[in-house]
């Protein structure tokens, strides 16, 4: 307890929050979760945004979670229209716990619209925002057997010379969890970069 009687917790509730470093309650929000869950279950319009507006309107980062874990609704899954949504969560949320949250279901919107989303993703690997690069590396992390190869290059080779330590991680990670499904496409890849 501190001289005014507030737990540290609580002290950290009356500052205002950056995007990167929002006070957290220790609490999971899952009565929040649920309940919002349950009210848009069928419907994709007020899922955007209310997912939208909770992650803007947030004071402590399990409303940011709640945010991110509505976009995980199967209604949502391949709708190309909440792609504005993940793109403000990682911009503005900047940081690896809330890019993280999304950039993987960006995965489930390339298989369902795979020519729109390659050339997005073929973009983000050059944004200027490096949160945005490191989405379009992770994006395919769980693909396992239905990782695109070509695109998978195509977003990581850009970025290898870049020494942001979250883009290195984010390709050694890709890389990593790559190989687990195709060991040899993941050693020739590094070796042929070795080479250049």
């Amino acid at each position: 307890m501190h001289q005014d009687g507030l737990s540290p917790n609580e002290e950290s509730l009356d500052k205002e929050p950056s995007d990167a470093e929002a006070p957290a309650t220790g609490n999971p929000n899952r009565e929040l979760l649920d309940t919002v869950r349950a009210a848009l279950r069928e419907r994709t319009d007020p899922l955007r945004a209310t997912a939208l507006e909770l992650w803007r309107r947030s004071t402590v980062r399990e409303e940011r979670y709640a945010a991110i874990d509505l976009t995980s609704l199967r209604v949502v899954a391949r709708d190309q229209l909440v792609l504005p949504v993940y793109e403000e969560i990682i911009r503005t949320g900047a940081w690896w716990d809330f890019v993280d949250g999304v950039s993987h279901r960006i995965f489930g919107l390339h298989q369902a619209h795979r020519p729109m989303m390659t050339e997005l993703l073929l973009a983000w690997s050059t944004d200027q925002d490096f949160w945005i690069r490191r989405s379009a590396i992770t994006s395919q992390l769980k693909a396992k057997a239905r990782t695109d190869q070509d695109l998978l290059r195509a977003v990581i080779e850009p970025n290898l010379a870049d020494p942001e330590f979250f883009i290195r991680k984010a390709i050694g990670w890709t890389l990593r969890e790559y190989a687990k499904t195709d060991p040899d496409w993941v050693r020739n890849f590094v070796v042929e970069r070795a080479r250049s």
